[in-house]
């Protein structure tokens, strides 16, 4: 599977896959695309069509439970990840992280404070803009 995103302003951003069976995992970045173009390369200018991945550094591939999945982008206009950014997740939950079910207050809770991250402290340009799209994917072997 390939994914194009666009932008309207330049921004950082990460994909959420929510399977059917409400299981939630990082997609993008991962850590095989930190590993080939390294950490915070999330970044996407305005006005230009990304394609996801961009090379062969990793596949998105479709697995069961099939059914109706759900991609969730966030953007930010500053890094998302929060302390340590996503290296450390990696090292904590594997290439492709996954934060539990989406049902559940600590999944939630988990993809907020990665988000809250950006959003939060002191900068010049202002306070950081946030966003989020989603995508329905029928998945089927």
């Amino acid at each position: 599977m390939t994914l194009y995103v666009k932008s309207d302003v330049d921004c950082y951003i990460e994909i959420y896959d929510i399977a059917s069976d409400g299981s939630t995992m990082l997609v993008f970045p991962n850590r095989y695309w930190e590993d080939r173009h390294g950490a915070g390369r999330n970044f996407i200018r305005a006005g230009v069509r990304t394609r996801i991945p961009q090379d062969n550094s990793f596949k998105l591939q479709v697995f069961s439970p099939y059914g109706v999945d759900m991609l969730k982008l966030i953007a930010s206009t500053r890094p998302l990840g929060g302390p340590g950014g996503t290296r450390a997740l990696y090292d904590e939950k594997g290439a492709f992280p996954s934060f539990g079910n989406i049902g559940e207050v600590e999944t939630v809770r988990a993809l907020k404070s990665r988000a809250i991250g950006a959003v939060a402290g002191d900068a010049p340009s202002g306070p950081a803009l946030l966003a989020q799209t989603y995508c329905t994917v029928l998945t089927r072997e």
